[in-house]
């Protein structure tokens, strides 16, 4: 399965962390924050990719591998931040 970034979210990086505001809710509860593995999977996410695609990147990258990059794919999907492409 492929994932985009949710076109309808806010973003901005803010130091190690992605802070995200869905534009349909401005109040402060709908405000949430990715960091560690959840802040990489965002940036990685600049254009569409399965779970093995980001992997790839992150090692091209030269970056560690990251154990727990499904379970942030999960949480940001979760949260409606992420967007499933293919069902």
């Amino acid at each position: 399965m492929r994932y985009a970034r949710n076109p309808e979210v806010l973003w901005r990086r803010v130091g190690d962390r992605i802070a995200l505001r869905p534009a349909a809710d401005p109040s402060p509860t709908g405000a949430s924050e990715a960091t560690g593995a959840a802040a990489l999977v965002w940036l990685c996410l600049e254009e569409p990719a399965s779970l093995e695609e980001l992997q790839a990147d992150i090692a091209a990258a030269g970056a560690s591998p990251v154990p727990s990059l499904g379970e942030a794919l999960t949480m940001l999907a979760e949260r409606n931040l992420i967007v499933p492409l293919d069902r």
